[in-house]
């Protein structure tokens, strides 16, 4: 458990720097603990979970375990505290949105009493990339350490199908003679691909551990670039809308661009059929050239792009691109509407309450609010209704208060480019807010539905069982799978992390998990320490067929 020493904070860190300073130059430093951290690498706005296993018997009970993440110009960003129990320790780390990308450091120590006047420092340091760049493939994940795992080589035991619950054993024999009394933590990554951060796990459930695999989309951006004018009123129209045609539900299902931009993450992305631009008024529209191969767009297959429509309506083109954080600023930039009246400088926002992003009608105010207030946002603007949404926690009555969730088609989605673990189990009331507006009544009505709100969820609960609608029918899934209730693809990534899980007696790991809808090699790793304190690492792949 987490200690908090904020008091004396200062004096702790004067005093470990002076003491380790003086007994490096005596005895040097020892590597000792094992480090596995949740993910290969992290996207700022997640949360970094570890578990630290001391090896054999250095460490006594209730000693003082430091964690401390450095960035990359060795600036300490933060520091836990633990004590440690049994045989390993686990904790976490929030990153925040304004960290910059590059490898952090992860360092764990301890001090072991050797004498009346002596310690001996003992420590571990793990390297912790860190991106804020969404999308794009880093160049450092091709130089991750991975094996690459010939098909051939999976037998029929590791290979299992999509959409599918199995107990799958990792047996821990070869790498222990005493495998039985020890504690290990199980990951799963997605092996193909870039992104390597879906993860399969959760909690023991006596000897065995149940999840389910969420494999990380490659979320991309559909751009909307150029004016849509309107004829009638001489006026840009910002509202822009994507239909795509998903045959599971048979209908299309429409998107709003918001500052020229649809983003999405289709797990299914390759059933897309068909693709069409509306205007504000739904009966228009433009077929899209549409390449399931290559998840693009092809601008050269929209039926005459340059073309006027009804209303005067043209487009000039259609681009469906990798985003970043970076490049979202951007276009925010060049496609926001100018400044009417800035409001007055912005103060401390309290983040217990519901905002109105539309309420901030300049960019500068909207950064600031971004900054003190929320991870991330998308600016947008509703046709009818204002609408925000507040939760409250069941057992603290407080608001929850990151990051940012819009309305589609009626319902709440989560932004994809955060990591949300929403459980209804724990809201005790959900109050949504409307506001009357002034917009001209001959948009559709069926348009608003673009608020953007602000909650923070952190709960994991496994036991629940979320009931979301699906097109009126009733899906039943695990509360810990967050499928958000819309008719929508998951537009979230899911993070699954299982720490102090135990053996059976036969040397046996025994995992059970579900797959995902996304086939390929999936790379799992154990960390751990057997019965005797002696670090356990293995690494085996499987197939989702």
């Amino acid at each position: 458990m987490v200690k908090n020493f904020d008091g004396e904070m200062v004096n702790i860190k004067f005093y470990l720097a002076t003491i380790l300073f003086a007994v490096t130059l005596s005895f040097g430093w020892s590597q000792t603990f094992s480090i596995h951290l949740n993910q290969s690498f992290y996207i700022v706005g997640q949360t970094l979970s570890f578990a630290v296993y001391p090896h054999k018997d250095l460490l006594i009970d209730s000693m003082l375990i430091y964690t401390e993440l450095y960035s990359p110009g060795s600036e300490l960003k933060q520091q836990r505290i633990y004590r440690l129990h049994s045989r390993s320790v686990e904790g976490s780390m929030e990153l925040p949105i304004l960290y910059e990308e590059g490898n952090y450091i992860l360092t764990c120590y301890a001090l072991m009493d050797t004498g009346r006047f002596s310690s001996q420092p003992l420590y571990t340091s793990i390297n912790v990339p860190i991106y804020n760049n969404l999308e794009e493939k880093p160049e450092e994940l091709e130089k991750l350490d991975y094996p690459q795992p010939p098909i051939e080589n999976i037998n029929h035991e590791d290979s299992f199908y999509t959409r599918n619950t199995y107990t799958w054993s990792i047996n821990l024999l070869p790498l222990s003679e005493h495998p039985q009394d020890g504690e290990y933590s199980v990951s799963i990554f997605k092996y193909e691909g870039f992104y390597t951060n879906a993860e399969m796990v959760s909690q023991s459930e006596s000897t065995v551990s149940k999840g389910e695999i969420i494999a990380s989309t490659i979320r991309k951006n559909i751009f909307l670039d150029g004016k849509l004018n309107d004829r009638l009123n001489g006026k840009n129209i910002t509202e822009k809308y994507l239909s795509l045609y998903l045959p599971q539900t048979g209908a299309f299902h429409r998107m709003q661009a918001t500052a020229g931009m649809v983003k999405m993450a289709l797990p299914d992305i390759y059933n897309v059929q068909k693709a069409q631009l509306l205007s504000m008024n739904p009966n228009q529209r433009l077929n899209l050239g549409w390449n399931p191969v290559t998840s693009y767009f092809n601008v050269d297959w929209i039926n005459d792009r340059n073309r006027k429509l009804e209303r005067n309506q043209t487009v000039n083109y259609v681009l469906w691109q990798d985003s970043k954080r970076r490049l979202i600023e951007d276009i925010f930039k060049i496609t926001a509407p100018s400044v009417i009246t800035p409001i007055d400088t912005i103060k401390t926002i309290p983040p217990d309450k519901s905002y109105l992003l539309s309420d901030y009608k300049d960019l500068k105010s909207l950064r600031n609010f971004i900054k003190e207030v929320m991870i991330d946002c998308r600016i947008s603007k509703v046709v009818n209704d204002r609408q925000s949404l507040r939760l409250r926690n069941k057992d603290l009555n407080q608001l929850y208060r990151w990051p940012a969730w819009y309305l589609v088609n009626g319902f709440f989605v989560g932004d994809d480019s955060l990591m949300l673990n929403l459980q209804l189990a724990d809201i005790k009331q959900i109050d949504l807010y409307n506001r009357n507006t002034t917009f001209d009544q001959q948009f559709d009505p069926m348009m608003a539905y673009t608020g953007v709100i602000a909650i923070n969820t952190t709960s994991n609960i496994e036991t629940a069982q979320n009931v979301f609608p699906l097109n009126g029918l009733s899906l039943e899934r695990p509360a810990t799978t967050s499928m958000p209730a819309s008719n929508l693809p998951d537009l979230r990534t899911q993070i699954y992390w299982s720490s102090k899980l135990k053996a059976d007696q036969s040397g046996k790991l025994n995992v059970g998990f579900a797959t995902s809808d996304v086939k390929g090699i999936y790379a799992v790793e154990v960390h751990g320490v057997d019965g005797r304190k002696v670090p356990v690492s293995k690494r085996v792949f499987i197939e989702v067929r």
